[in-house]
């Protein structure tokens, strides 16, 4: 009886408390991470790795936050998105999904595309990177593509072809060939469309190019 009383008024504290600390585990590439982080009603700018509340319901499914993970590893699946991505806002992040290897119980990577109720990538085809670009360059690169979108007869931007899409987050999601991409921003004169006319990536069957944030991710 005595149990259930404390247990009751811990929850009666959580839910009128200003912020609570908090820590969790998650694995990255089979190497374990604590988490320290705190949970606040209000801003806290300045103070280290918080989450306002209602961040953390808007970024956890309802299936998540009823079942939780189990085991060794245990952070809500939108914490482990921030490890991989630290330098993007969680509304920039949605574009992204995590890559699960369920045999080792480990995250992988993160990728592009459509995420389950635990942000696991449903289909992952692809492993993302951060390509190393100024702000300038990331939104040179943005531009580019909306300007591509803009004067490219939709029936050239076919999947078959390349895609160039304006995401809900503010994401501007480039795909296709390694040709397509190349030859898109091949003329953009950065750093970022340098990279991309090497005979690697201009053979690669399949690429994948994210501008959020100011930054620019290389899929593939």
């Amino acid at each position: 009886m005595l149990l259930r009383i404390s247990i009751i008024a811990l929850v009666q504290w959580a839910i009128v408390a200003p912020a609570w600390a908090a820590s969790c585990r998650t694995s990255l590439n089979g190497t374990l991470h604590q988490i320290d982080y705190t949970v606040s009603q209000r801003d806290l700018s300045g103070t280290g790795q918080y989450i306002l509340k209602k961040e953390m319901k808007g970024n956890t499914s309802v299936r998540e936050r009823l079942f939780g993970r189990w085991g060794k590893v245990d952070c809500p699946a939108y914490l482990t998105l921030r490890e991989f991505t630290p330098g993007l806002t969680d509304a920039e992040r949605k574009p992204f999904c995590l890559v699960y290897d369920k045999d080792a119980d480990t995250y992988t990577g993160f990728s592009e595309g459509d995420r389950n109720a635990y942000l696991i990538c449903n289909n992952p085809k692809t492993f993302c990177e951060r390509v190393n670009a100024t702000k300038d360059e990331a939104r040179s690169y943005a531009q580019t593509g909306l300007d591509m979108a803009m004067n490219t007869a939709q029936s050239a931007l076919s999947p078959d072809v390349g895609e160039i899409i304006s995401h809900s987050s503010g994401a501007l999601i480039m795909k296709g060939s390694g040709s397509f991409i190349s030859g898109v921003l091949g003329t953009s004169g950065t750093s970022i469309g340098a990279a991309l006319t090497a005979p690697a990536v201009v053979a690669a069957g399949a690429v994948t190019l994210v501008g959020v944030g100011g930054a620019v991710y290389f899929c593939r």
